[in-house]
């Protein structure tokens, strides 16, 4: 029997001070991105705070967001991950993006949306609407799979994409 060879990736995650101006946001991440990695992951929702007016408000910079991922790992010649709001028509998703060296190769649109009760009810649903497609892709033959945030508390998702050989 052949013992499968180990394969290592550098994954680094990228934290982003969120401003209230999304012009700001893309221009930190454009400062501040830099870095070695394989993959260089953006939080969810990494150009805008995450409420409902400003996720709504985001929209109109969805194509300056999309460059700002593309240039990123152009730049630095990595997969770049990150999730923003995006309008299709009349729908907007909660899109995540990834790009390999410059080129989009995959995005997912989140597909559990959150409803949280606290002093005032919250709801994701109020401006997004959810996918319905898993994606993969791969990064130095290592198989991957998107989920975003909520996503993570339902099994299935990951029973499925385990189905589909990620790593």
């Amino acid at each position: 029997m052949q013992v499968p060879s180990k394969k290592t990736l550098k994954i680094a995650m990228l934290q982003v001070p969120i401003k209230p101006e999304v012009p700001a946001n893309i221009q930190w991440i454009k400062e501040n991105g830099s870095n070695t990695s394989d993959v260089l992951i953006l939080p969810e929702m990494w150009n805008c705070p995450y409420e409902n007016e400003a996720m709504q408000k985001a929209v109109s910079y969805q194509e300056q967001s999309i460059a700002a991922l593309q240039e990123l790992s152009l730049k630095n010649q990595q997969v770049v991950v990150g999730s923003i709001p995006y309008q299709e028509g009349n729908t907007i998703y909660n899109m995540c993006f990834i790009f390999d060296k410059g080129s989009e190769i995959t995005h997912y649109a989140k597909m559990h949306l959150m409803t949280f009760q606290g002093q005032k009810v919250y709801s994701e649903k109020e401006v997004f609407t959810p996918g319905n497609t898993f994606v993969t892709f791969s990064v130095k033959g290592v198989k991957m799979g998107v989920l975003l945030c909520y996503d993570i508390r339902f099994p299935e998702p990951s029973r499925l994409l385990a189905l589909e050989d990620i790593q």
